[in-house]
């Protein structure tokens, strides 16, 4: 599978590789584009921690929890800047409840567009009523926000945690060994290494 916002285009999964990817309906963080990353362990007292690969909602939220609990790390995307456009537009209760927790939701709020309730209708008129607020959660709505100010958003709280976001910078391949994973990278019109765990 192709992300979102990564270096994972035209490479083939290899050994060493830690790989977190959300599909359109993915429970473990809600978001509902395709979206995936790879996390690495980096070892070394003068690195962040992890290296994620791929920018996107995914590599990005990964990132903000990550720093939340006192892990520092990195990601490298291989896009100069992120897509201008979106793969979806919708952010559900749940992964509003997820947003709140990472401290970004009033910033999307203020971003977005609350959904209360959805009318579907037919040829010969209406065909459903979903109303929003019989789910009982906290966050009673479907938040509609572009994907390019999702990602805005979480690369702000990702920055202000002091995590480092390297654009322009592209997975070539990695290798593995007993002592651990070493990860090559083009940043720029330059290569260089990572050690990984």
């Amino acid at each position: 599978r192709r992300g979102a916002g990564g270096g994972l285009h035209g490479h083939p999964r290899r050994r060493g590789r830690r790989r977190t990817c959300s599909g359109e309906t993915a429970a473990h963080d809600g978001f509902s584009y395709t979206d995936c990353s790879i996390a690495f362990m980096i070892t070394g007292s003068r690195q962040a921690k992890v290296l994620i690969v791929g920018a996107g909602p995914t590599g990005l939220t990964l990132g903000v929890n990550l720093l939340r609990g006192g892990i520092p790390c990195r990601i490298i995307d291989r896009l100069p800047q992120r897509r201008p456009w979106s793969r979806a537009l919708g952010l559900h209760a749940r992964t509003l409840e997820f947003l709140d927790a990472m401290g970004v939701l009033q910033t999307l709020r203020e971003r977005g567009r609350p959904i209360r309730a959805v009318n579907l209708h037919g040829e010969k008129g209406p065909l459903l009523h979903l109303d929003f607020a019989a789910l009982g959660t906290p966050e009673p709505a479907l938040l509609s926000c572009p994907q390019s100010q999702v990602e805005a958003v979480l690369e702000e709280r990702f920055r202000s945690l002091g995590g480092e976001l390297w654009r322009d910078a592209e997975l070539l391949d990695c290798s593995q060994d007993g002592a651990g994973v070493r990860a090559r990278l083009r940043v720029g019109e330059q290569v260089t290494e990572v050690e990984a765990e």
